[in-house]
């Protein structure tokens, strides 16, 4: 999992890249308003994907998919954990920036 551009600032439009492995085969059901990630955090940070995401969007199974969103207030640092939180599951990628 990485971020594009890999330093970000409040209210930036940035690209998360990820493989959601076989996850997408354990979600069903889906509301019309949720999405098939509950959340993604930079450092602190929730990233916005209202407008991007929706209960229909689909990621395709052991590739590098991307989506965009809009990058919450967070403190200044060399790194920042990215985490994505699935309505299965966990991931997280340890840091990103320099």
């Amino acid at each position: 999992m990485y971020v594009n551009p890999p330093v970000t600032y409040y209210e930036q439009e940035i690209e998360i890249n990820f493989n959601p492995k076989s996850i997408m085969n354990k979600i069903s059901g889906l509301a019309s308003d949720e999405t098939p990630f509950i959340s993604v955090h930079i450092g602190g940070a929730l990233v916005d994907f209202n407008g991007y995401v929706s209960y229909q969007t689909g990621f395709s199974q052991w590739v590098q998919n991307s989506v965009r969103g809009i990058v919450g207030d967070q403190p200044i640092a060399v790194n920042h954990p990215v985490t994505m939180l699935w309505e299965t599951g966990h991931a997280i990628k340890d840091t990103i920036g320099n």
